[in-house]
């Protein structure tokens, strides 16, 4: 919180720790690191920023449409227990799932969504806040909040400003652990995706294009593998893209967010288009590799 901290604002201190919140949950999702040590440092912000007893972030397994809890922060941080699988439709956790929607609550042992009242009652848990976490319309996961004195709505607005930088950082973990593993799996991850995707080596080639970026760029998967990532780009960034993918290479520094960054992308009829971007890479035989996911902001066509 504020050095300058009074009770006279309350609604100024909220809005304070969640414009942190989006920043320091920002900065984690541009780092290098596993998907692990990711979700374990934005629930800790979670715990920080919102004052909260604990925080947890669960990852959808498609396979199974079981939630599987990966990080966990405040009282409890271990991932085993009942809540460490949860199917969706089941339990709160599970129905912010299905129904893609967050729940709040300030009465947790009267809600009908809480399935143990008696652990409710015994640790003094009063609140609690649920927010889905979907990248187009594909659901990543779910993170959660109890608090031991009541929430506010602006907590469900803080968290759902995170929500969309979180879910991309999730959709982009898991496309570069199929690409580590194998081209084959890759190719599968990407095929089934809603966003647009495309890998480049480290001179911008484009190495792979998904069906969903065909469609969102309007140039035929042929007709942009092989060739420079700038044919998607207006001619005025093409020289900036350039320099700042041969500066992170020379000296691994990044000149933009990676994450959730809008800017003008060139339709193949020559018109330009807002888009959102995510960036990650990982090094292969030596070699750096990038993936890009999009999503248009207006329509192409």
């Amino acid at each position: 919180m504020r050095d300058n901290h009074t009770d006279e604002d309350p609604f100024g201190d909220r809005l304070y720790e969640a414009l942190r919140l989006g920043s320091d949950i920002g900065n984690a999702l541009v780092q290098n690191q596993p998907l692990s040590e990711l979700l374990n440092t934005c629930v800790q912000h979670l715990v920080s920023h919102l004052d909260v007893a604990f925080a947890r972030i669960w990852t959808l397994n498609e396979d199974e449409n079981v939630l599987e809890l990966q990080a966990s922060a405040g009282m409890y941080t271990g991932l085993d227990g009942a809540h460490s699988r949860v199917r969706v439709g089941s339990f709160k956790i599970g129905l912010i799932a299905q129904e893609r929607a967050p729940h709040l609550t300030n009465d947790v042992p009267n809600d009908p969504r809480i399935s143990d009242k008696e652990w409710a009652v015994r640790e003094g848990m009063i609140a609690f806040a649920g927010y889905p976490l979907i990248v187009a319309d594909r659901l990543m996961g779910v993170m959660s909040v109890f608090a031991k004195h009541p929430l506010h709505e602006g907590t469900l607005s803080a968290m759902a400003s995170v929500a969309n930088g979180l879910a991309n950082g999730i959709e982009r973990k898991r496309i570069e652990a199929a690409l580590s593993q194998s081209e084959e799996q890759y190719r599968l991850v990407a095929e089934t995706a809603n966003d647009a995707i495309i890998s480049i080596d480290d001179k911008s080639t484009i190495l792979f294009v998904n069906e969903a970026a065909s469609r969102i760029f309007g140039h035929e998967q042929d007709q942009m593998t092989g060739k420079s990532l700038t044919m998607l780009m207006p001619e005025y960034l093409r020289e900036v893209h350039k320099a700042g993918q041969a500066r992170y290479v020379r000296t691994g520094k990044k000149h933009i967010r990676w994450d959730h960054v809008e800017v003008p992308a060139l339709y193949k009829k020559g018109h330009e288009f807002p888009i959102e971007l995510s960036f990650g890479d990982y090094k292969k035989q030596g070699k750096h590799i990038f993936i890009a996911v999009y999503e248009p902001l207006a329509l192409t066509a």
